[in-house]
This record gives structure tokens, sequence and C-alpha cells, in this order.
């Protein structure tokens, strides 16, 4: 698991703060019950600038340790091994009985998403991932694409992907061991330096054994173990950190077996979309139906159908739009209280819709930089600064039937993979 900040298992779900912290994060019901009493709008457009105005890497976590443990691409630690074997487990795994030292595993986590179920202690508190991992990114501490399994004192998080197009289980361990950076001759050579560890009744790769955590983890200075397998055509990272020893992290994942995954509304994003007029770029589904911006939305003739990108989300009613403001002399906290204040001032907007203050917006990841969100009822639109521009994403939809929604989660794991124009 890469780039991660640490995660906060709690979760409060009151209605007044679901308005604009992570609504995705709230219980399904407690969505449906918020929606439904809200008023039956039409999705409104994304706020536009008055006239007026003319990230920590997974393997960055290592301690000074690692430093003399061989490096891989971002600094995944390499380890003596043998080779990979991406054998089947079976179906449901039975309940495992503990060694004096270890905990029972009466527990049980089905991951339909991801397609493994594991056993784990009584006392942990499981999550699952609301947002998905795609091919060819990295997971991140709070990531929501990320399963986690949590104590007081410990946490197993967890996630796969499938395999890209004629891509081989070799080439995903490789671009795996590298990260973002290009596939070094030590992550070619993974399967001879690389640890082998049991995950059920498959044998895949320990990259990470015990490696010294720094802040940010749940115990800095402590151990993290990141594991890696294939199997069926999907890669699969289970990553424990806290205060644990190689032996829970056997114990765990000698409790997993694997199942057919369900495919999330954006699996498929495997091509790319940028911005002629704008600059960024993001993951899209080739399925899906784009439309370029033709007019900046800073040009007095710029209108809601001339000023934005747009994305629609086959399958759903959700539309993705994407534009940049010059923040023209402005900071970018002075533009972010400009947008609240646009928004309290537009009277086509319920009241009870109008936002919260901006110092209560929460903090989102858009590409390596991190944003700020706002939540209008049955939209959000994420705003995020980069070389002198505010950038702006609009989660928008036709109805209030959050069944036809892309989930909020999943377009945040959209976010992740945006790119923007050299400053």
């Amino acid at each position: 698991m890469n780039d991660m900040n640490h995660l906060d298992p709690a979760f409060d779900p009151r209605i007044a703060d679901w308005l604009e912290a992570d609504p995705d994060r709230a219980p399904r019901e407690v969505l449906d019950t918020v929606l439904a009493a809200m008023p039956s709008i039409p999705q409104r457009r994304a706020l536009r600038a008055p006239r007026r105005f003319s990230d920590m890497n997974r393997f960055a976590l290592i301690g000074a340790a690692a430093a003399i443990v061989v490096a891989v691409g971002f600094g995944g630690l390499v380890l003596t091994a043998r080779g990979p074997n991406t054998g089947h487990g079976d179906a449901t795994p039975s309940p495992v009985s503990p060694s004096p030292s270890l905990p029972a595993l009466t527990k049980q986590l089905t991951s339909g998403k991801y397609g493994y179920v594991i056993r784990y202690p009584d006392g942990w508190h499981p999550n699952l991932a609301g947002g998905t991992w795609l091919p060819g990114t990295r997971t991140m501490w709070g990531d929501p694409a990320l399963d986690v399994i949590q104590s007081s004192d410990a946490r197993l998080v967890a996630a796969s992907q499938p395999l890209g197009a004629g891509q081989s289980p070799d080439a995903w361990y490789q671009a795996y061991c590298a990260g973002d950076g290009a596939i070094t001759d030590a992550c070619r050579a993974y399967a001879t330096t690389w640890g082998q560890i049991q995950v059920g009744s498959a044998t895949g790769f320990i990259d990470l054994d015990g490696a010294q955590a720094s802040p940010g983890t749940i115990k800095p200075g402590g151990p993290i173990f990141d594991a890696v397998i294939v199997v069926d055509g999907r890669g699969y990272e289970f990553t424990l950190d806290g205060n644990v020893d190689r032996a829970l992290f056997e114990h765990l994942l000698g409790a997993v077996s694997f199942t057919p995954a369900t495919p999330s509304r954006i699996t498929g994003a495997s091509a790319t979309f940028s911005s002629p007029l704008y600059g960024y770029s993001i993951r899209v589904d080739p399925s899906w139906t784009t439309k370029n911006a033709t007019v900046l939305i800073d040009a007095p003739s710029s209108t809601d159908q001339t000023a934005y990108d747009t994305i629609k989300v086959t399958g759903t009613d959700t539309t993705i739009q994407g534009a940049a403001w010059d923040l023209a002399g402005r900071t970018f906290d002075q533009f972010l209280a400009d947008k609240h204040q646009e928004a309290l001032g537009d009277t086509g907007i319920p009241e009870n819709c109008r936002g919260l203050d901006v110092s209560k917006w929460p903090e989102v990841p858009i590409g390596t930089k991190t944003g700020r969100q706002m939540t209008l009822c049955n939209y959000a639109e994420f705003y995020v600064e980069s070389g002198g521009k505010a950038f702006t994403f609009v989660w928008g939809h036709e109805t209030f039937d959050t069944t036809q929604h892309l989930d909020m989660n999943d377009f945040k794991s959209l976010l992740r993979t945006v790119t923007f124009p050299s400053s």
C-alpha cells in the first residue's frame, strides 16, 4: 500500500456534520433519509466567480532503519525470496485456532468489491472501502479505496485491482514495486529478492517486512508489513502497522480466501481525459461521454455550457465538470471565501443546502495536492490550487436517487488521478 495518511476509524453520523464532512462515509440509510428530506431540485450549476474578478508516500513512512536495506522504486524493500505462486484460495476461510501468543480470529469480513474474505480478532473494527483502487494508482493512509480492520493499536488495510489488459502477474509485481517511478533492475528482480508469504492457500510476496515506521502510522517507530499477491487476474495488497509483529501478519493473511470481485463503476477507468483549455488530466472510462470547454471560465463571454469540461458517467445520473479560475491576485483562502459567499447568496439553492463555513470544509487529496470540498445537497464542488489557478471539479447529478449516483468515494478515487499543468 502506498502514500497514506493516518486513518481515524471513528465516524460521527450526525446529520449536521454529514452536510460538509465526507457525506460518502455516512451509512447508506442515513444518506437516503437526508436526501429524501431535501427539496426536489435539479442539479445546480457549479458556482461561477463574480465578474469583477478579471502529499506523503507510503514508502516515505519507512524510517531510518530501512536505509540499510536495499531500496526499490520509491522505497520498497528488497528481501530474500523465491518466485511467485498465484494459486487459488478456499471460498470461505475456516475459523483459525491461535497459538498461545496469537489472538483467535473469530470475526469475518467479506469484501465483495475486492474479492476476498478474511478472519480477524474480536475487538477489531472493520470499515469496507467506498472508493476503488484503480490500476496504475497508489493507495494512501485514509484512502477511501481501502478496506480497513482496526483495533486500538493495530491496523490492517487491504485492496485489490484487476490487472491491466494483457498485463502479466510479473509485470504487475514490477509496477507495484516501482510505484510512481520507473521500473528498475531491482524491481525486475523482485521474484528472487522479495520474501514469500502465505496468503490463504496461495503464496505471495512480502515487500515490507517490519520496516520502521515514521510519524503518520498507528505506532511511529513501530513496524510495517506489506504483502502482495496476484490471484485470478487481480493484484492484492495487504498492509499491517501498529503494535504488531510478523507472526500476527502471517496469522491474519493465513485466514484469507479469494472470491469473485464485484466491479465498481470506475473499474474501467483506464483512459485519460486531458483538458485542452485548462491543462489538467483525469482518469476516465473510455465509454464515458466527454465534452471540452471552449471558453475560459474567467472570460465575460463564458457560460455554464461553454466554460466547463463535462464528463458524463455512463450508467449513472452523474456528470463530472472541470474548470480553472485565475486567482487574479487573491489568495486561495480568499477565493474559497468568495465561493462560500456566492453559495450563501444564491437564492436558487435551498437555505439548508448552502454549505457550512469554509473552515469546516474537509480536505481532499486531488492528484498530489490537497483540495477542499464544498457540499451543496445533491452535488459537491472540489477546489484545489495549482500554478496560480483555482481548479474545480464538480460531482453533480440529475436526481436525488443515490443509487443512480457515481459513489462519491469513487469520485474521490478519480480525483487522485488528476495531474496539473506545469506552472
